[in-house]
């Protein structure tokens, strides 16, 4: 199921996960579009209840980075999740990151995972570009979504020089330590530019211009460009949940007020001092996210 260069945290994590009787079964997304398959797992809780959590992860990282510490507490609750490698992404995927193409890799995602489990109820769980993709596809499908959830949402990319400084100070955030338990020393740090591609690839079409290690920032910006997030954000009818960290200079307050704004059943939720990187790890964000995925139990 791993890569040689996975984080050892992957291994420990789905051990443990086998340890509490959890059905993993490797799954690969065929992606023609972006040249490749993504390599995916699907996570079953046995017994389920009948709701799965697709997860779409963030620009640099991977289907178990940041993110396994929230699936796990997503398959306590008792929901099956099916988390898969983004385009471009992923050591044992092949994909290629395309800034024209990228719009149908989660719709790919979420019919192979409707080919592999049962789940009547389906939410989709973005962070960052990932939340930016689920509010595309609930924007653009005739697929029937219970609800999506963004985490760290941008609505456009404008990465300076000021966000990143401000996003290194996240080192002295409580919530990175206290996830180091899960992620270890080293294992809790992401990948920048250059730094840790060893362990997160990323796969670009196409040469793309830009200080070395960072080319995949300008085909990201370019991406969000593409999505029109402003535009579509009025097309999204089902329930929405936005979750944001109030030190977030990339998913900017002014941002979340507009999605806000702009989808008609939508919830808003900052929580006091995260960054763009933190938010995901915060305990609140785990919080907030299970008490959102929870009230669609009692629902027929």
């Amino acid at each position: 199921m791993f890569h040689p260069g996975a984080p050892r945290f992957a291994a420990k994590f789905i051990t443990s996960l086998e340890a509490a009787g959890v059905k993993i079964t490797p799954v690969r997304v065929q992606r023609p579009a972006a040249k490749g398959e993504a390599q995916a797992t699907l996570l079953e809780p046995m017994p389920g209840n009948g709701h799965l959590v697709i997860w779409a992860h963030g620009t640099g990282n991977d289907r178990f980075y940041p993110q396994a510490h929230l699936i796990k507490a997503i398959l306590q609750a008792g929901f099956s999740v099916f988390t898969f490698d983004l385009d471009g992404h992923g050591r044992s995927s092949t994909t290629l990151l395309n800034a024209e193409n990228i719009r149908s890799c989660l719709p790919d995602a979420v019919a192979c995972a409707r080919t592999v489990c049962s789940a009547l109820r389906v939410h989709i769980v973005g962070h960052s570009l990932g939340g930016a993709l689920a509010l595309d596809y609930a924007a653009t499908s005739d697929s029937a979504l219970t609800s999506i959830v963004a985490i760290s949402l941008p609505a456009a990319l404008a990465v300076n020089a000021r966000a990143m400084a401000w996003e290194a100070m996240s080192v002295s955030r409580p919530s990175l330590y206290r996830q180091m338990a899960f992620y270890g020393p080293l294992g809790i740090w992401p990948a920048l530019g250059p730094f840790k591609r060893s362990t997160y690839p990323l796969r670009l079409a196409t040469a793309a211009a830009g200080a070395d290690g960072f080319a995949y920032v300008g085909v990201v910006a370019e991406i969000f460009a593409n999505l029109r997030l402003r535009e579509k954000a009025a097309r999204v009818h089902v329930p929405a949940l936005l979750i944001r960290g109030s030190a977030d200079l990339i998913a900017t307050a002014g941002a979340q007020a507009m999605f806000n704004e702009s989808m008609e059943n939508a919830t808003a939720a900052t929580i006091a001092g995260e960054t763009h990187f933190t938010t995901i790890l915060c305990q609140n964000t785990a919080d907030l996210l299970l008490l959102w995925l929870r009230k669609f139990l009692a629902e027929p």
